[in-house]
């Protein structure tokens, strides 16, 4: 039949008295219960003949318990500080996992479900809140949880045409950060950060483009390479 033996108690009762209702307490699962709220209990192992400890015990008597799994919900939710689910996992974002079983094994094999995009990041894992402790798909010990996609930003290069001066290395500026911000951190620069050297002459700012007509503000978020110009 379906059913597999989780747990097993022995009584010795005297006959003709009437055995104890065990514990029900079994980790992991919930006994269940008919449509009047009495627990399922039979004397056959195909669970068809119900049994009662009202009635007193004559014979060697096997008692079965019918329980099943507890299911855990996990819920996985965008990683902005809005709590809104994740639609395209699970039901409207959660996966329901019953007890023993693995998410992996629940979402058809899969290692994990896919992270949905966002631009200028790369996914990393799946993580409980704060992105300190990742989830493992493989693990069987579930329990209620929410997760979230864990990004890295991804790296934007900036190029640099310095028209005579002295020759500059790319910069890589973190998806949504201000080049200002990176030259603080970097240390190739001869003088100022972001300021090439070319006897003679003065430097006057970085353009976007190689006229020199569009000045180019240091301050402002990079979202996608670019290339700039020096102007003397």
């Amino acid at each position: 039949n379906q059913y597999r033996q989780i747990s097993r108690t022995t009584q010795r009762v005297n006959w003709n008295e009437k055995a104890s209702e065990p514990a029900r307490d079994i980790t992991g699962y919930d006994i269940q219960t008919n449509s009047d709220g009495t627990y399922r209990y039979y004397s056959d192992s195909q669970l068809t003949v119900p049994f009662s400890f009202d009635n007193p015990i004559k014979a060697n008597t096997t008692v079965y318990a019918l329980y099943a799994p507890k299911t855990y919900n996990v819920t996985f939710v965008e990683a902005d500080g809005s709590n809104k689910p994740i639609t395209s996992i699970g039901n409207n974002g959660v996966v329901s996992v019953p007890y023993g079983e693995t998410m992996s094994a629940v979402l058809g094999g899969l290692t994990e479900p896919a992270a949905p995009e966002k631009t200028g990041y790369t996914f990393l894992a799946w993580c409980y809140v704060g992105g300190r402790d990742r989830f493992n798909f493989g693990s069987s010990a579930i329990t209620t949880a929410t997760l979230y996609p864990l990004y890295t930003k991804q790296l934007v290069t900036v190029n640099y045409v310095v028209n005579g001066g002295n020759a500059l290395t790319a910069s890589r500026v973190e998806y949504d950060t201000s080049l200002e911000s990176t030259w603080q951190y970097e240390t190739q620069w001869t003088e100022t950060p972001g300021t090439p050297v070319r006897n003679h002459y003065t430097f006057e700012g970085w353009y976007t483009d190689s006229a020199l007509t569009q000045r180019y503000d240091a301050s402002s978020r990079v979202t996608s390479s670019l290339t700039l110009y020096a102007k003397w």
